[in-house]
């Protein structure tokens, strides 16, 4: 599955404890995490926001990327809850073309966690999600359900 991938590859190449792909639903204008991977990224079933709330919310608004955010912005007191607490946001668009198709947003424990190379890592593996996803007619991101990816640790 390509979100996994695309999570294993991260939480090798960056600080990251958890992962979140936020799925864009134009029709309500809102994000809700379909996939997700990590430790306790069982907390993030559910989780929805609106367009322009919350770190992934202004991303998903503003087309840009966000990094090091303090992750309280993000998850609120669902922050604290894992262990150890979350504590930084890298959060980047993903798009197809001119349309918005969600946020690809990582978590770290450590307090601004990220760098600038992170963020282009991960906007590069963003990209590459959302060309699978153009790739397969039959079952597109907004078609399936949430998911959760087992954690190894």
């Amino acid at each position: 599955e390509a979100f996994q991938s695309a999570a294993d590859c991260l939480h090798r190449l960056l600080p990251t404890a958890v992962s979140a792909y936020y799925e864009y639903n134009s029709q309500a204008d809102r994000l809700k995490c379909s996939f997700k991977a990590g430790h306790q990224s069982e907390l993030l079933n559910g989780l929805e926001m609106s367009l322009g709330d919350r770190v992934s919310g202004w991303t998903a608004a503003t087309g840009t990327a966000s990094l090091n955010s303090h992750a309280t912005l993000d998850l609120r007191e669902l922050a604290d809850r894992f262990s150890p607490p979350l504590r930084s946001v890298l959060a980047v668009p993903l798009v197809a073309g001119n349309d918005l198709v969600g946020v690809f947003t990582l978590y770290s424990d450590l307090p601004d966690a990220f760098s600038h190379d992170h963020e282009v890592i991960a906007s590069t593996l963003g990209r590459a999600f959302v060309m699978c996803f153009a790739d397969l007619t039959l079952t597109p991101p907004h078609s399936r359900g949430p998911q959760s990816i087992p954690d190894d640790g």
